[in-house]
């Protein structure tokens, strides 16, 4: 695997140490996998589909964009958000968000929605992020919209400070 960038932290992930990481794949859909290594070594990887859980939005603009992308359906995903163009029509239900905002936007729910399954998994070991999409929201802005969404304060702090974040390629 070719270290692409360290997001937050420093260093490389480290596979052979005893704890659980989370891997998240951000492509033309999400799915994440835990990667549980005991104290032997031995390495467990648990797939999931986590992309489908529901989307949780965070003030007025994610509401709106919630709004415009549920339609008649009963739910929108994380990976029908974070899969979601910044150029699609479905923007036009935010007219005020630019297409810089979008990005920006779309990286710190990219990043509340790493910290979660970091909570979910367990996984203070550290989050890879891989895939074109992941790439995509990290470029420029949106890599400091992540961290910012990553890293607020919420339960678990002193775990969450130390969990790095590595996007791979």
């Amino acid at each position: 695997t070719a270290i692409s960038e360290a997001v937050r932290g420093v260093g490389n992930p480290v596979l052979t140490r005893a704890g659980r990481s989370l891997m998240l794949l951000v492509e033309e859909g999400v799915g994440a996998a835990a990667i549980d290594v005991d104290r032997s070594g031995s390495i467990r990887i648990l797939e999931s589909e986590a992309g489908h859980s529901d989307f949780a939005p965070v003030g007025e603009r994610e509401e709106k964009l919630a709004r415009a992308l549920r339609g008649a359906a009963p739910f929108v995903s994380y990976e029908k958000v974070l899969t979601l163009d910044t150029r699609d029509p479905v923007w036009s239900a935010l007219p005020e968000v630019t297409e810089i905002e979008r990005s920006r936007m779309l990286a710190a729910i990219l990043g509340r929605f790493a910290v979660n399954l970091v909570h979910c998994y367990g996984a203070w070991q550290g989050v890879i992020l891989t895939g074109a999409r992941a790439k995509t929201l990290l470029a420029g802005a949106g890599r400091q919209a992540f961290e910012s969404a990553f890293g607020q304060r919420r339960e678990f702090t002193r775990l969450l400070i130390s969990t790095p974040v590595w996007r791979v390629e």
